[in-house]
């Protein structure tokens, strides 16, 4: 008869194995899962949904081509050439429906006093002077009264004394002077009706208001036809990535009558212009615009989102609508789901080092196949919820608080959340897709969810938090501060602070930093699916224990094995 020890012995080895084997299955698919999560939950971030809805807010918005016309002609011609010829200053006031474009006033460099004026005007591709109350736009009387109107508004400022810095978006009405060190200062207002203020330093102030009441006598003198200055009506076109600036001398409109008949001064072709980041001041217009649709986002985030999507006129400048917009995040989901396909496969791959069994084929494809659809799937759906907690945190103001405290930026806040939640959806999508392909029990399949869950969650908040240590102790290639910049600014800082600096600094620049964030989320999202499915494991185990000791006690009762053999004899 055999001994009881040997059948306990027996039916513990079957059991062991049967449930390491499925141990092992069980933890390789909840691996998958869990670094699937991973792609998908940081895929928004570096999507950065607030760049996307910034760029479909602002362009091809009315107006925004205007901007765009002035910030080129003010940038690559006026700024640059004249100042190169000549100490020409653009002062190139804010105060209302003034309608000049371009001031711009030549310093003498011994007085520090005005000693030329050019006023010009800038028409984007097929636009056209208006006609006005005060005839056509940069006609003689159109302009001398606009002129003169100026000229009393900077002589008003001479009597301004409230000394108070500047808001980053607030001050509507702007009237500049440069001092004498070529310092520019300004007198502000955030409306018509609120009191002028003075942007500089109290010791400034008096040379300031001194300059100001200049400004205002020559401004006003040429207004009144008492000094002569230069018109110029600047046409400007783009040619693929070119911008043609056509110059015409509109001193003569009066005579010809119209913007076809005057006479060319000049033409430049702005080679590459299209791809140049647009002047900080058509950024600031940009800001302005988005902060008026988007009041939940601060002064700091729409002028760092502005400036982000101003690094090539042609972004703003081209549709962006949804289809734009679906068709980035679908590129972002194939990359996604390329690397959850990698990743998938190196799993299984390992899964079946010193295995005895076969590969099964149709296994290994039908388990690729689930999870590349579901990350594809997942991560244009991620996307998009982050878009939408996006635009509700900009309209309502939801989250502001929140990010407050946490120091860091609505934007940042938004994305991550929306990453843990994607990975999580994902996490559970791919569980429940195993299930229902058959890969797995409803048991193995709610532990893969969860444990995904967990990993994914965690990879996203340690990329958020690697992103929030950086933007508070990094530093820029440029030498800047991180912490100063929000929204889509800080993220790309911070990428290329990862990845060694920039790519002009000697470093691999915002890609190689995405690729190191993304691959640490991935492994912390790993790491936390595997070790809860240790603890599942260690439970399962402490479960058998017990069964085992329960089953010993049961074989080890007089007469146990004896009556199971007469049993099964019977047979």
């Amino acid at each position: 008869m055999r001994k009881p020890s040997v059948y306990l012995a027996f039916f513990a080895i079957l059991l062991f194995s049967s449930a390491k084997a499925q141990e092992r299955s069980d933890t390789a698919s909840a691996i998958r899962a869990g670094a699937a999560g991973g792609i998908v939950s940081y895929t928004s971030t570096l999507s950065k949904a607030s760049s996307v809805l910034a760029r479909s807010s602002i362009a091809g918005a009315t107006g925004v081509k205007g901007t765009i016309g002035e910030s080129v002609a003010s940038k690559v011609f006026l700024n640059n050439m004249l100042k190169e010829s000549g100490n020409w200053q653009a002062i190139s006031p804010r105060v209302g429906p003034q309608g000049i474009d371009h001031i711009l006033l030549k310093i003498n460099s011994k007085t520090g006093l005005p000693k030329g004026l050019i006023v010009g005007e800038s028409k984007y591709n097929t636009s056209r002077l208006g006609m006005t109350k005060d005839g056509l736009q940069m006609s003689s009387k159109w302009t001398n009264r606009r002129l003169e109107a100026l000229g009393n508004r900077y002589t008003r400022m001479a009597t301004v004394s409230k000394v108070q810095p500047k808001p980053l978006l607030g001050a509507q009405h702007e009237l500049k002077v440069t001092l004498k060190n070529g310092k520019e200062v300004s007198f502000w207002r955030s409306s018509s009706q609120d009191s002028w203020k003075f942007s500089g330093n109290q010791s400034e102030l008096a040379e300031a208001q001194n300059m100001a009441k200049v400004y205002g006598q020559y401004l006003s003198s040429a207004g009144k036809g008492l000094i002569s200055y230069r018109s110029r009506l600047f046409l400007i076109k783009p040619q693929g990535n070119d911008i043609v600036v056509t110059i015409k001398d509109a001193s003569k409109l009066d005579t010809v009558g119209s913007m076809t008949k005057l006479p060319q001064t000049g033409e430049l072709v702005i080679k590459d212009a299209m791809k140049k980041t647009l002047s900080d001041d058509a950024a600031l217009e940009f800001a302005r615009k988005l902060q008026k649709q988007y009041p939940g986002f601060s002064e700091k985030e729409c002028l760092e989102l502005a400036k982000d999507i101003s690094k090539q006129a042609k972004n703003i400048i081209s549709p962006y609508g949804k289809l734009e917009i679906a068709k980035q995040f679908a590129a972002n989901a194939g990359i996604a789901s390329a690397v959850a396909v990698g990743i998938d496969l190196a799993v299984q791959a390992i899964g079946q080092i010193g295995s005895p069994e076969k590969i099964d084929w149709g296994n290994l494809a039908g388990h690729t196949a689930i999870t590349g659809g579901a990350v594809f799937v997942g991560t244009i759906g991620t996307q998009y919820l982050s878009l939408g907690m996006t635009k509700l945190a900009a309209n309502t103001g939801m989250f502001t608080a929140l990010s407050k405290s946490l120091g860091c930026s609505t934007t940042l806040l938004t994305s991550s959340l929306s990453s843990a939640a994607g990975g999580g959806i994902i996490s559970a999508f791919l569980a429940y897709g195993y299930y229902f392909a058959g890969y797995s029990d409803l048991n193995s399949a709610n532990r893969m969810a969860i444990a995904g869950a967990t990993g994914s969650a965690l990879g996203a908040l340690a990329g958020a938090g690697t992103l929030a240590a950086i933007s508070a102790w990094g530093t820029a290639s440029t030498g800047t501060a991180i912490a100063s910049l929000s929204g889509a600014a800080a993220t790309n800082a911070s990428l290329a602070f990862l990845g060694g600096g920039s790519i002009a600094a000697g470093g691999g620049g915002v890609a190689l930093g995405s690729a190191i964030l993304t691959g640490g989320v991935v492994v912390v999202a790993i790491a936390g699916t595997a070790a809860v499915m240790v603890v599942y494991q260690c439970y399962d185990q402490h479960q058998e224990t017990e069964r085992l000791l329960e089953l010993g006690k049961y074989f080890t009762e007089p007469g146990t094995i004896d009556a199971m053999i007469k049993n099964n004899s019977a047979y």
